[in-house]
């Protein structure tokens, strides 16, 4: 399965907590990650993406025009953007969209 995980400029106070959750409940190896945001959190993405991808199969990147939608609508754009390259990618599989403030309550 794909593990998605939306990256919004008002996510990044939330990255450090969620990279310590993921460390605490791993995944697994046989899934993949995809890591999503706007290109204005380039950094923080790409650093995100750098620093748990040892924990899955293998991961990637995938960097949306900046927009200024705001709420609800930018949360919408990222799902929409994100299902898009997905089907572009000829991706058939499930994925798990995981924003960065869901909390694991079991392992």
């Amino acid at each position: 399965m794909l593990l998605v995980i939306p990256v919004s400029k008002h996510d990044k106070n939330k990255i450090e907590q969620f990279k310590s959750l993921i460390e605490k409940f791993p995944i697994g190896s046989d899934h993949d990650l995809l890591v999503v945001g706007s290109k204005e959190n380039k950094n923080e993405i790409e650093k995100l993406d750098y620093e748990i991808k040892h924990l899955f199969n293998s991961s990637q990147v995938h960097l949306l025009n900046d927009n200024v939608l705001g709420w609800p609508m930018s949360c919408n754009f990222y799902f929409q953007q994100t299902c898009a390259f997905l089907k572009n990618k000829k991706e058939n599989d499930s994925f798990f969209w995981c924003e960065l403030d869901s909390v694991p309550l079991k392992e």
